[in-house]
Parts: structure tokens; C-alpha cells; sequence
């Protein structure tokens, strides 16, 4: 439900007090129901130096998703990288060493991305390398 949207199914709240966001820096609100809120930039941890031109230092932040108080969604981790320019999904290597992210995934960075005025997502996507791969993600 999430991560198949479209920047444009949501609202972008501002001025959210700080009890409400919790570790988060961002947040959303699904406009077709009202309910659903999306809560994002929960800085977890650097994750390393990424590869392609001007990609630089990544950082690893989280998302959720709750409906009226509950969890809706699990919590996704996505990288944000060029000064912040970009959010990628937290891809793994796969079985040849090549980066991918499940649909999951790449559906959360790219709605993200839209959702704060990101870069061209699938320029990101390929300076990264990272390939989108069927399947369910791993912890």
C-alpha cells in the first residue's frame, strides 16, 4: 500500500510537533483515507561509501508506516546519499556481487525521493548500480 503510492497520494506535513514525529524528521499523511501516516528520517548509522560518480557518503535512515496509532508497515531502511540529494533503497549485494533492492524497496526510496523534492531517482539508481530484483526482502 506504501510503497506502491505515488508522491501525489500524499501530504507532506509541516510544523508536526516533536512528540508526534518521534526520531523521525519527516512525515505524510495518505490523502485517500486520512489514517495512514508515513513517518520518515530516523538516522540509524552510516553505511559506508557508495559507488558512482558524486554519490559519496551514504547514511542509513528509517521509515514507517502506522494506521490510527498501529503499525501498518515494517520499518524500511533507505540511504540517502549525495549531500542528501538522493534516497536510494538500502540495497544487498546478490549472488554475482551486483547491489539490488527488492520492488519493496526501490518503491519506498522512490516515493521518499518525490516526497522531499529529490534528484532524478532512476539517475541515482544508476550511478549506484543497484538493480531492482522480484522478491521478498531479507532482514
Amino acid at each position: 500500500m506504501v510503497t506502491s503510492s505515488g508522491p501525489g497520494d500524499w501530504l507532506v506535513l509541516t510544523g508536526a510537533p516533536l512528540g508526534f514525529m518521534g526520531r523521525h524528521d519527516s512525515a505524510a499523511r495518505l490523502r485517500a483515507d486520512g489514517t495512514v501516516m508515513l513517518r520518515w528520517g530516523w538516522r540509524t548509522g552510516s553505511a559506508g561509501l557508495l559507488a558512482g560518480p558524486g554519490l559519496g557518503e551514504a547514511v542509513r535512515y528509517a521509515a514507517h508506516a502506522v494506521a490510527s496509532h498501529e503499525h501498518v508497515q515494517d520499518v524500511l531502511t533507505y540511504l540517502r546519499a549525495d549531500g542528501g540529494k538522493c534516497w536510494l533503497p538500502d540495497a544487498r549485494p546478490g549472488e554475482d556481487g551486483t547491489l539490488t533492492a527488492t520492488a519493496e524497496q526501490v518503491g519506498l526510496a522512490r516515493l521518499l525521493c518525490g516526497l522531499s523534492g529529490g534528484g532524478d531517482f532512476d539517475g541515482y539508481m544508476r550511478r549506484a548500480g543497484i538493480t531492482e530484483v522480484p522478491g521478498e526482502r531479507e532482514p
